[in-house]
């Protein structure tokens, strides 16, 4: 008599879901990159040196915090949890369109 063994699914929709969630994620962070360096030119007369300093900075944060947030949704079973750090973190491209607005403040 044989047993049948149940085969878990590898592909599922939940995991399409997370799956075009971290390619849009990660699509508007590599995306921003290489166009950063213009925004801070043409808006902020930024020089090279700074752009580099910030660019390094975003990069160095981007890459410290994703193994400490992933690791906190493992551990901490929250309902919607990837969602609420995906929408948090989707918050601050929304600060590139007052940045001129801000601009005016500093100079």
């Amino acid at each position: 008599m044989k047993e049948q063994m149940k085969k878990d699914k590898l592909i599922t929709s939940n995991y399409c879901f997370i799956l075009a969630a971290n390619f849009l994620l990660y699509f508007g962070f590599y995306l921003l990159m290489p166009v950063l360096p213009f925004y801070l030119t043409e808006l902020f007369n930024s020089d090279k040196g700074k752009i580099g300093l910030i660019l390094s900075c975003y990069t160095v944060a981007a890459l410290t915090v994703r193994p400490f947030s992933g690791y906190l949704l493992d551990t901490l079973v929250i309902a919607g949890g990837f969602g609420i750090v995906t929408n948090f973190y989707s918050l601050w491209y929304y600060y590139y369109l007052y940045c001129d607005v801000w601009q005016s403040y500093w100079h």
